[in-house]
């Protein structure tokens, strides 16, 4: 072997060896920023908190220790993973021993610990339980499990069906298939009435909707042998664009008389529901419904026993309603009712009557609400979240009779917890430079108590590599904001490879001043420059940014990424022969598009991509892509499957075999069709893997990526 050949095999090694122990230590979560403990307000304005496993109770002006409600030296040992109080604050319900099944279906155990007794209670000895929920009077708990409700009477220690005619693939009631909760956010569909004497729901009707099956395979034990040799199947409900949809309906269960009526909804043909909530006023039911396009929002009022709606207010849009702020809505006590809305360009905060009338628009301006924390009736203070300082950044407001305060100095990223009555928050700040900063703090901001400070970790991390923000005009004027990581000492005089992360969610902004370290640094540290982008469709701009890909998404993002490439190989210090880029999901398919309608690129990774529109899921495909019936032309347009024969540069294609949110059946037909077409890629499956890889399989997806870029890029 001669010296050339030697030199070379011993800096493969050298940058292997050091990509594994910086990959080891980002996996291992050395950077990752360290939580405050679950923190749980009470009515007299004091909270609790998770100490270990005891529940502590702190006094909010002081951050004193008051008292200790629960703790495990008095019961059998549960790993408390989440809690809430019973409206009276005397029973506990807390949930652990979660498991995500396979789609996407969340089932726990609960407890319901009684304080005063110090006795605690299984929820139910007949399986685990979906979503559970007290009672406001503390003396029911409500729960799904596998398509049916049950009610557990805590006064008689008895379990009901509230529904029996749940069936997988067929009814579902309260819980929403997987297509649901990707489009609307939102797991679980029934509420109790203020009173606790109705129970309301969503029942869904799936028995046309197309189902989609993934094989699993069997586990092999330490010795590598097979614990079994059957493959088992799994199959549940995924409409995809196009398609039919679930059939929805309403339904209000009386706990007394053990009755269920439907809601006389009118107009509920390709019907979406994706939130329910009861008004203050004990029998009616406030019903959000979306047509299938998603363009026509409808807020009614049902009367829980007559069954008879009322439309209350109607929202129309050009393109679709932003389904994001279906969650602000919130009811004042005298049944007025706040609603975030984007129609004047920009989501806003506005106040209506209960019978639909416009009160008052509290907040306007060209920047985004981007949380609604609530409203303090007897100050008549609104406090909120919004991009006004930076859509980088995210700041906490109060704005009353117009006055706007700032609550949060710090330049960054801030997320709020209130408690009930407005007097105290719990505040988490972070920016690209400091780890979460989370702290106690009263309603005009003021610091009462750090909970965490994540002091280790910024020491740990004063050798990461900074992020430079920067902005850049596309040929339409469009100015896109992007981050890009340098390595360390970079030498203007070379030139260096790149790596393009594509944004790997529509809406999902990725360029925020917030704390965030993943395998950008791992590359960049093996002189790579990592750039990102926010494209156009992404969040925290307004309207017309969020809409600009509607009816050609992937499309739009896809140019975005040529124009950065562009952007970036204008840089003297940029090798433009040497441009990849890196995606998953949404991403990928941007990505791969990318790599079919220009020549600047020569690496590609892509995990789980979207090949095609139309192997989507139906609510959230049509939202922005309109049915393919009405749309074809750019659903094909957007297809890497239909433009693979222009596919320029190496490629490695991976995907988990039981995805279950971008099925195998995107990336399976993309290998066909590259097969066909005789281009070189890799393909690599990831056995039994889910849209989002589990831990003990980081080391080698990534190790196999690093290498494939060593190689190709």
């Amino acid at each position: 072997m001669n010296k050339i050949k030697i030199f070379l095999l011993l800096l493969t090694i050298s940058i292997t060896g050091y990509s594994q122990n910086i990959l080891s230590e980002i996996i291992d979560g050395k950077y990752d920023a360290k939580q405050a403990p679950l923190v749980v307000f009470m009515q007299d304005d004091n909270y609790t908190m998770l100490d270990g496993q005891m529940i502590v109770k702190y006094n909010s002006a002081t951050g004193k220790v008051i008292d200790t409600l629960f703790q495990q030296s008095h019961i059998a040992t549960i790993d408390i993973e989440h809690y809430v109080f019973s409206e009276n604050e005397r029973k506990i319900l807390i949930r652990t021993n979660t498991e995500k099944r396979h789609d996407g279906a969340v089932y726990s155990d609960y407890y319901v610990y009684t304080i005063a007794e110090k006795r605690i209670e299984k929820l139910s000895e007949n399986g685990k339980q979906q979503s559970a929920t007290i009672s406001p009077n503390g003396r029911n708990v409500a729960f799904a499990r596998d398509n049916n409700l049950y009610l557990k009477r805590l006064d008689y220690d008895m379990e009901l069906a509230v529904t029996e005619d749940g069936e997988a693939g067929k009814i579902s009631n309260g819980i929403p298939n997987l297509a649901y909760r990707q489009a609307f956010n939102v797991s679980r569909t029934f509420e109790w009435s203020p009173d606790s004497k109705l129970l309301a729901f969503v029942r869904y009707d799936e028995t046309d909707v197309r189902k989609f099956c993934v094989d699993l395979y069997p586990a092999l034990n330490s010795n590598g042998d097979f614990l079994n040799y059957n493959v088992s199947k799994i199959c549940y409900d995924y409409p995809t664009a196009g398609t039919e949809i679930p059939k929805t309906s309403v339904q209000v269960y009386d706990v007394f008389y053990k009755t269920t009526k439907e809601m006389d909804i009118p107009d509920t043909e390709n019907m979406y529901v994706p939130r329910i909530l009861w008004t203050p006023k004990t029998d009616q039911l406030a019903i959000v419904t979306l047509n299938r396009a998603q363009n026509r929002l409808n807020l009614l009022f049902a009367n829980g026993r007559s069954t008879v709606c009322t439309s209350i207010l109607v929202e129309n849009a050009e393109k679709y309603i932003n389904t994001d702020n279906i969650k602000f809505i919130q009811f004042l006590p005298d049944n007025q009712f706040v609603y975030v809305s984007e129609n004047s360009g920009y989501n806003h905060i506005y106040v209506y009557s209960e019978t639909g009338f416009l009160r008052q628009q509290v907040t306007k301006g060209e920047w985004d609400i981007t949380d609604f924390y609530g409203y303090n009736a007897d100050k008549k203070i609104f406090y909120y979240q919004s991009t006004e300082q930076s859509p980088l950044e995210r700041n906490i407001f109060s704005i009353q009779n117009g006055r706007k305060v700032l609550l949060s100095k710090e330049k960054g990223t801030h997320n709020a917890y209130f408690n009930s009555n407005y007097t105290y928050y719990i505040n988490d700040f972070s920016s690209a430079e400091i780890p979460n900063q989370v702290s106690l703090r009263n309603a005009s901001g003021l610091v009462i108590e750090t909970l965490e400070n994540n002091a280790e970790l910024k020491e740990q991390s004063i050798d990461l590599l900074p992020k430079e923000f920067f902005s850049f005009l596309t040929t339409d004027s469009i100015l896109l904001n992007g981050w890009i990581i340098k390595p360390a000492d970079l030498d203007s005089a070379k030139q260096y490879p790149v790596l393009l992360l594509s944004t790997d969610n529509i809406y999902t902004q990725q360029v925020k001043n917030e704390w965030n370290v993943g395998w950008e640094q791992l590359l960049a540290q093996n002189n790579y420059i990592v750039a990102r982008i926010d494209p156009q469709g992404t969040n925290a701009r307004g309207r017309d940014f969020r809409q600009s890909n509607y009816a050609q998404a992937g499309t739009t993002e896809a140019q975005n990424l040529i124009e950065l490439a562009d952007y970036l190989c204008a840089l003297p210090y940029i090798d433009n022969n040497r441009i990849g880029i890196f995606g998953s999901g949404l991403g990928a398919q941007a990505g791969l598009l990318a790599m079919s309608l220009s020549n600047n690129f020569n690496t590609g990774i892509a995990i789980a991509p979207v090949t095609d529109w139309r192997f989507y899921s139906a609510p959230f495909a049509e939202r922005i892509m309109k049915r393919p019936q009405e749309n074809l032309t750019n659903y094909e347009k957007s297809s890497p499957l239909k433009n693979a024969e222009k596919l320029n540069g190496k490629l490695l294609l991976i995907h988990g075999t039981a995805d279950e949110e971008v099925n195998l059946q995107h990336s399976l037909m993309y290998n066909k069709r590259l097969t066909e077409l005789n281009k070189p890629f890799e393909f690599q499956l990831r056995i039994n893997g889910g849209h989002r890889f589990t831990s003990d399989k980081w080391i080698h997806l990534y190790t196999k990526m690093m290498e494939f870029l060593e190689k190709n890029l």
